[in-house]
Order: C-alpha cells, then structure tokens, then sequence
C-alpha cells in the first residue's frame, strides 16, 4: 500500500517536473519574439528623427567629408575657367586666322590688279586723245563705256583711285619723277600717271612732278 503511494508520488512529481522543465523553454522561445518587437520599436522611434532632418533640409556631416567636397569644389571653378579661356583663345584664334586668309586673299590678287591697271592706262590715254566727231562718236562711246567696266570691276575689288592734286608730296604714295620751280616746296604740282589704292593699301604710286622753291635751287647750286 505504502509502495502504491509512493509511485503515485514519483509520477506526480515527474508530471510537474515535465510542466515545471517546459515553463521555461516557452520563455525562451517567446524572448526573440520579445527582441524583435524590441527592434521594431527601435526603428519606430528612429524614424520620425531621420524624416524630421529630410523635411528641414539639413545634413549634418563631417568635418573630413567638408573637406572633401570643398576641394572637389575647387577643383570643379578651376576646370570650369580652364575650358572658359581655352574657349575664348579657340574663338581669337578663329578670328585671327580669318583675318590673316582676307589679308592672304588681298594680297593674292594685288599682282593681277596691278596688271589690270596698265590695262586701264591705254584706255584713259585713248579718250584723252580722241576728238568727238559724227564719224567716230560711235567708236568713242564704246571705248568709253569699256572704261567705265574696268573702273566698275575694279572698284568691286577695293581699288581706288588716289587724289593727289594739290597734296604735299609723301613718298609713300607717290613717285617723284620731275621737279618743277614754284614758290611752294615738296606739293604735287601734276600727275603723270594716276596711282591706285586696295582696301587702303597702295597698290601703285602715282607718279608726280613736285614743287620746289627757286631759293632752294640756288642754294644747292651753289
């Protein structure tokens, strides 16, 4: 009878020790679940400071971060001017170079201009010589307009005529080839031949006889 009452005990106890014994295996298996509540609560509480700084525009960085975008900074100005002047050289440069193919093309076609010219010389003699008459007016007027033709196309290529009449003498635009006595010195007194300009260069000098004071021949002379 005792005995029956003691294994009715021992079974007792091993059925509350299997209840006692699981207790805390479920404590254990409900504390991860405890953690990650515990986490999710953490993000929770971290969020609204993330957006709060997103919504108020302000980043908070380093002082080596700083750094280093300021010297990006710096390096982006310098490249940035660097391209700005290799931009306006390129564009001087252009211009420079069309300037000098003008220059090129003007100088080009100086020499066949120039041949032109004596050309034109013939033609100015001739109506210079020729006296209008019934029998010849028909012939005149055609030479004259040939001259005009001449003047035209060379006045579409920058050619001008020089005024020298009345001018005091400059060497540069003009060929001396006679003195005369007069009571003013170094003036054009007459021109031989008519000088010619292109695009404000001379393109042939004009040849001109030029005043020259009587005193100053004596002088000379003696």
């Amino acid at each position: 009878m005792t005995q029956k009452k003691n294994d009715k005990k021992d079974k007792d106890d091993a059925s509350n020790g299997v209840k006692t014994g699981a207790e805390p295996a479920e404590q254990k298996e409900r504390a991860p679940v405890n953690g990650a509540d515990s986490a999710e609560q953490g993000e929770a509480e971290q969020k609204p400071v993330a957006e709060k700084k997103q919504e108020g525009g302000v980043v908070t960085i380093s002082e080596a971060e700083f750094q280093q975008i300021s010297k990006k900074a710096a390096e982006r100005d310098e490249f940035l001017a660097m391209s700005q002047r290799i931009k306006a050289d390129y564009s001087n440069y252009q211009k420079r170079m069309q300037k000098e193919r003008e220059s090129w093309t003007e100088c080009a076609k100086e020499p066949v201009l120039s041949d032109i010219l004596n050309v034109l010389d013939n033609f100015d003699r001739a109506v210079k010589c020729v006296v209008p008459t019934d029998t010849i007016e028909c012939l005149l007027n055609g030479v004259q307009l040939t001259q005009k033709q001449f003047h035209a196309i060379l006045d579409k290529h920058g050619v001008k005529p020089m005024e020298t009449a009345g001018q005091k003498f400059d060497p540069s635009k003009h060929e001396a080839i006679m003195l005369v006595d007069s009571d003013t010195d170094g003036m054009v007194v007459e021109e031989v031949r008519r000088g010619y300009t292109v695009n404000n260069r001379v393109l042939r000098p004009a040849q001109v006889k030029v005043s020259r004071k009587a005193q100053n021949i004596t002088k000379n002379e003696k």
